[in-house]
């Protein structure tokens, strides 16, 4: 590789790395459908999720966001355990 050829690699991987900090990361929305218990049913993307993935249910009003876990999947479904307090929860609720 020449000098020449050296410069023009790295200035093609400087362009690349500053367009990778451009994108945006890819995120997915589902919806409460259910409420057992502590247990959250969302309906949404299942196939984009993992178990032991993590997700956020956006609650009602002023409850913020709540840090859930992925601990199964019933059929399209996803079910997820919280890691605070339900208030303000409600079907319908993004997730």
């Amino acid at each position: 590789m020449t000098q020449d050829q050296g410069g023009t690699a790295a200035r093609t991987l400087s362009g690349i790395r500053a367009g990778l900090e451009r994108v945006e990361p890819l995120e997915t929305y589902g919806r409460v459908v259910a409420i057992r218990g502590l247990l959250v049913e969302v309906a949404g993307p299942v196939a984009a999720m993992r178990l032991g993935g993590r997700l956020d249910v956006e609650g009602a009003g002023s409850a913020g966001l709540i840090p859930c876990e992925i601990i199964g999947f019933q059929g399209d479904r996803a079910l997820a355990m919280p890691f605070g307090s339900l208030e303000g929860v409600r079907r319908g609720c993004p997730a």
